[in-house]
């Protein structure tokens, strides 16, 4: 990992303590958090809570059209629920600082399993992380990805452990299921029992849930996956995430006389970035064991990294993922600062689509608020394309050890 210098220090310094002034002086003057968060301020937390709500509700993959596994139902059936009065919502309007602290004990004790050393000698990292858009994002949605950024690190660090490596890599999926394609990872080490144990215990993880649940049409949360990818959502899955291709939609859509040339960016974009992946795979499978073993992690760090690009639907949390693979994210200055711009909230409005009125959950009154087309949504796709291409370059060019 790059050793940061006093100038790297002060730089991430400044820049976090702007990014968190921006976030407090926007949430003083308007009463809500300000861009990239979601446009409904009084969808604080509902993630988590609209989870909740649905675990008591057999309606939760036919009338809802839910994607959640029935073990993400399971797994916030243990917090406290309430089926009067506010219902779901009595942990957000009664334990906000609970919540809160749920996320934050989780990413530090994340971040601490991952590299001590790191806490130790780059505590300005740690700060980086913890007012960067991306956790803020998690903290604010309520979603359940800082319980799966606990589980798939510890996955991840008990490779050679088969049990501990599968149950842990079982669970990671059982809550976020795209991330199977991790999986890709003992195929290549040709580890074939990790990926059948993990599978087996991903099955079993959810029947176990869906029995407790009461639930016998788990299965549709695949279909509505299906259905809930293919629908655009220009604007509201544009406003942050890592994925250019939505607003690369979104542009074709308003201006069609750009539908090939946007088409055959698309097509193009996609195709380099599954080259350079198989160029990666095909290093780390030709190389030594001893190899892979220090290397997994960037195949881990590449393979996420690719699933943000090519699911279009992702959202800007999802970015929470990468945080234990730091080690291979930061491997010069360049890196770094990219990395540092894609923490911040880079959101310069060019257009206003439209003006809403929503309720805050935070101030509890009725604001206003314009819906823009904002610089992160075209600059933050773009750097993080670029970050997924000097991580692969780097790999590729890194010493090969051969068996």
């Amino acid at each position: 990992m790059y050793q940061l210098r006093n100038s790297d220090n002060f730089i991430i310094f400044i820049a976090a303590f702007c990014s968190l002034t921006y976030i407090l002086v926007s949430l003083e003057s308007n009463g809500y958090l300000p861009a990239p968060f979601f446009y409904d301020k009084f969808d604080t937390f509902m993630d988590f809570f609209n989870v909740q709500y649905w675990t008591y509700d057999e309606g939760r993959y036919t009338e809802w059209q839910s994607i959640y596994t029935p073990f993400s139902f399971w797994i916030v059936s243990i917090f406290p629920y309430s089926e009067s009065g506010s219902g779901s919502l009595i942990l957000r309007d009664e334990g906000f600082f609970f919540l809160m602290g749920l996320h934050v004990i989780t990413t530090i004790l994340t971040l601490y399993f991952q590299s001590k050393a790191l806490i130790r000698s780059n505590k300005i990292i740690l700060i980086m992380l913890f007012l960067s858009m991306p956790f803020l994002f998690t903290l604010e949605r309520g979603n359940l990805l800082f319980i799966t950024l606990l589980v798939l690190l510890i996955s991840s660090l008990n490779y050679k452990k088969l049990w501990i490596f599968s149950i842990f890599m079982a669970m990671a999926i059982s809550l976020k299921i795209y991330l199977i394609a991790l999986l890709f990872i003992p195929l290549l080490n040709l580890h074939f029992s990790r990926i059948i144990l993990t599978l087996l215990l991903a099955l079993f993880i959810n029947l176990i849930s869906a029995n407790i649940l009461g639930e016998s049409n788990w299965w549709m949360f695949i279909s509505n996956i299906f259905e809930f990818s293919s629908d655009p959502r220009h604007y509201e899955w544009s406003y942050f995430t890592y994925s250019y291709q939505n607003i690369l939609l979104a542009f074709t859509e308003l201006n069609p006389k750009y539908k090939d040339i946007g088409a055959w960016s698309n097509i193009l974009t996609i195709l380099t970035t599954f080259i350079f992946f198989l160029f990666v795979s095909t290093k780390y499978l030709l190389s030594s064991l001893s190899f892979r073993d220090e290397e997994r992690n960037t195949l881990f760090l590449l393979l996420a990294m690719l699933i943000m690009i090519v699911v279009k639907n992702s959202g800007g949390y999802v970015f929470i993922l990468l945080f234990p693979f730091l080690s291979s994210i930061i491997f010069n200055r360049i890196s770094l600062y990219i990395l540092l711009l894609l923490l911040l909230p880079i959101e310069i409005p060019f257009m206003t689509l439209d003006t809403i009125t929503m309720e805050s959950f935070i101030s509890g009154q009725q604001v206003e608020i314009s819906r823009d087309v904002t610089s992160g949504m075209i600059i933050r796709p773009l750097l993080f394309l670029i970050l997924y291409y000097m991580i692969s370059i780097n790999f590729l060019y890194k010493k090969r050890v051969h068996a």
